[in-house]
């Protein structure tokens, strides 16, 4: 899965840097990712992060989430000779679950001669099954 957090801020930082920063405590948190220039996404391996200036918002977006990515996080602005503001985000990350694949192959059983149809059943995983009656 894919999950985009929404980072806002004031008009007054729009022109800063603006990172994602993961630690449990933010003064030694270690930056994921940081704003190179106003308002060009940047991509550092699954998680990338765009600027937006209209809507004084910064989304960091992670792809193909795992189990791992589950933590806390900051949304952080670089303020040059000044404090950083930050706000922390705690991501949680739960397991998939199995969904009905409608595009998988359907087994189907070869009908023997002079033997009833197969009976038809439901699976989690496969739209439909055939299952040959037992001899």
């Amino acid at each position: 899965g894919t999950v985009s957090v929404p980072c806002h801020y004031g008009k007054t930082a729009q022109g800063s840097p603006k990172y994602w920063c993961r630690g449990a405590q933010w003064n030694s948190c270690s930056k994921v990712v940081e704003t190179e220039r106003s308002e060009v996404k940047v991509k550092r391996g699954r998680v990338s992060i765009t600027d937006n200036h209209s809507t004084s918002t910064f989304t960091v977006t992670t792809e193909n989430l795992n189990l791992e990515d589950a933590g806390i996080y900051w949304c952080g602005i670089n303020i040059k000779g000044g404090d950083d503001p930050y706000s922390l985000v705690n991501v949680t990350v739960l397991p998939a679950v199995p969904s009905p694949n409608p595009t998988a192959r359907t087994p189907q059983a070869t009908k023997q001669p002079d033997s009833p149809p197969p009976t038809k059943t439901e699976s989690r995983f496969s739209p439909t099954a055939y299952i040959a009656p037992p001899r």
